[in-house]
Order: structure tokens, then sequence, then C-alpha cells
């Protein structure tokens, strides 16, 4: 590779790299990769118009009621365990609360299922490098001036 390219290809990685003497490469940098992300949610119209209650849909995924916390929902695993990312997942433009699972693009599984309340932020830590889709859900009123049970993706 001739001198110029090399020049180049050094600067399009940006990377600090050890002056090497004419003629010789240097050590390759260390570099450290540190993954972070933060994930708001978009805010999500009301489910009905007109409702005066805050009633959830029934029960969760797992059968049980819904959690009054924001959290991992009980009863499923918690898959991906690794110390090199964290997602923060923000509902604060919600007034209603998601049903969450954070799914691997490679192992084509949901690794992690979560409630989050409406306002609020949760930090998914621990998670092994990957490539991650997040999908939710909104958590509607079970019942509304007699509509069914609406949720909205």
């Amino acid at each position: 590779m001739a001198r110029a390219e090399q020049k180049a290809k050094a600067l399009l990685d940006g990377w600090a790299v050890e002056k090497a003497r004419p003629g010789e490469t240097g050590p390759a940098p260390d570099i450290k990769v540190l993954a972070v992300s933060q994930l708001r949610l978009p805010a999500m119209p009301a489910v009905a118009v007109g409702c005066d209650g805050d009633a959830q849909a029934p029960l969760a995924p797992n059968g049980e009621a819904w959690p009054s916390q924001s959290g991992y929902l009980d009863g499923f695993p918690i898959g991906n365990k690794g110390d090199d990312l964290q997602l923060t997942v923000d509902n604060a433009a919600n007034a209603s609360p998601v049903f969450i699972k954070l799914y691997d693009l490679d192992r084509h599984a949901n690794v992690r299922h979560l409630f989050l309340l409406a306002h609020e932020k949760f930090n998914v830590e621990q998670l092994a490098f990957g490539r991650y889709e997040l999908r939710y859900q909104k958590i509607g009123p079970a019942k509304c001036a007699g509509l069914p049970v609406t949720m909205v993706q």
C-alpha cells in the first residue's frame, strides 16, 4: 500500500497512533469500546377517546397482574448477560405504561421482558455485545365506555 493510501486510511479511522520510524509500522493502538445507548419511546396516541379511568389490561403475559413498579417481568429469563452494554429506555413522553421485549437480532430471541410505567426511565444493564431491537406495546385500558381492550404497537 502506498504511503498516501496508508495516511488516508489512518485519517479515516481517526485513532491516535505512535509515530513510527520511516519504513516501520508502529504497534497497533489499544482501542477500547464502550456501548451506551438511550432509547426514547415516541409519544403514543391515547388508546380510546373519552376514557376517564386508568384501568389496565387485566393480566401481563406471565399470567399475573401488571407490576406496580418498572422493571423486569417475573417468570421470564434474563438472557445475554454481559458487562458490555447498558441501555436506557425512556417512556417520559407517554401517559401510559408499556410492555417491552428486547430482541436479539442474531439469536432471533427475546432476551429481556420489561414493564415500564408512564413517565419513567429504566436501565437495562449487564448486556452482552450484540444487535438488538426494542419491541414495545402500550398497555391500554381493559374497558372504557364498553370498548374492548386495545393495544397500540
